[in-house]
């Protein structure tokens, strides 16, 4: 059963929030950088993206807290039902499992009101994949890591051919987007 209001390790929201700021402040440009390229990748297709989750948008660290924890970052402001979740890495094999944060998957099953959506980045690779949140999360595996200063993060591990590039979310949301040249390119 997937819980509301606790994370995996039996922490509340805030808790985790505070584990995370320990790992990812250093990392919040990083995060800002792929925020800002996923726009600019969709607009070339004229949608525009905006603010939905917890300072999305934003590199500055702070102290507050989310009323509501593990909303996705962004929404397409041409479809409002339909939200994402940007996440990434700096370095990945090319087909190697997406990870992203069980909290963020089972905010999406718990709001099937939404269609959500993980854009998982891979600097390294100059490779952007969608993954439609759908079903249960705990179909996934479940993956735990170390960092460097001693706290364990989970993720939910969601195989590399589960992933859409962009001209396959595009052409999810509205085919007539998608210019017939650029079809032709991604088949």
């Amino acid at each position: 059963m997937i819980p509301r209001d606790r994370s995996l390790l039996g922490k509340s929201p805030n808790e985790v929030l505070d584990d995370f700021r320990k790992i990812y402040l250093p990392k919040l440009p990083e995060g800002t950088r792929r925020v800002e390229r996923t726009k600019s990748q969709l607009l070339e297709f004229d949608l525009h993206l905006k603010s939905f989750g917890f300072k999305a948008e934003s590199s500055e660290p702070t102290r507050e807290y989310p009323e509501e924890p593990y909303r996705p970052d962004m929404q397409i402001a041409e479809f409002l039902k339909v939200l994402l979740e940007i996440t990434g890495t700096k370095a990945l094999d090319e087909y190697d499992d997406l990870w992203f944060r069980p909290g963020k998957m089972a905010w999406a099953y718990w709001h099937p009101e939404f269609d959500v959506w993980g854009v998982h980045h891979v600097d390294s690779l100059d490779l952007v994949r969608y993954v439609k949140f759908q079903g249960n999360p705990e179909q996934y595996p479940l993956v735990k890591t170390l960092h460097s200063n001693g706290l364990w993060e989970y993720f939910r591990a969601v195989p590399f051919f589960e992933g859409d590039s962009v001209t396959q979310f595009i052409q999810y949301l509205d085919p007539d987007r998608i210019p017939k040249r650029t079809l032709v390119d991604f088949m």
